[in-house]
């Protein structure tokens, strides 16, 4: 397994390291706790006596949503109108606020 990121035409070899929820077994290249540091493109190079085939995978961390509501505290009289606003950071095509 190869991983390629920023637009490096060099792949460097997928990082392994204890604790970090990645494992390569073989073939397996297994994820079990996903951060965005791990975003990229990921190639799978194999090769036999009869030829070789490449496959390239990108990975796309979406990460955790934080809302924050504003103002967090507002005091009002009975007849008087306001607004609160539901930000979430960061954002995402795919993100609904209800």
């Amino acid at each position: 397994w190869l991983k390629y990121q920023g637009g490096n035409t060099e792949g460097v070899p997928a990082i392994v390291v204890p604790g970090t929820g990645v494992e390569m077994r073989g073939p397996l290249l297994s994820f079990s706790r996903v951060d965005t540091s791990q975003n990229g493109t990921y190639r799978c190079e194999v090769t036999n006596s009869v030829g070789s085939f490449v496959l390239d995978i990108a990975l796309i961390v979406i990460p955790k949503p934080v809302l924050t509501i504003m103002p967090q505290r507002k005091l009002l009289r009975v007849g008087q109108s306001s607004e609160l606003t539901c930000k979430i950071s960061p954002s995402h095509p795919n993100t609904e606020v209800t």
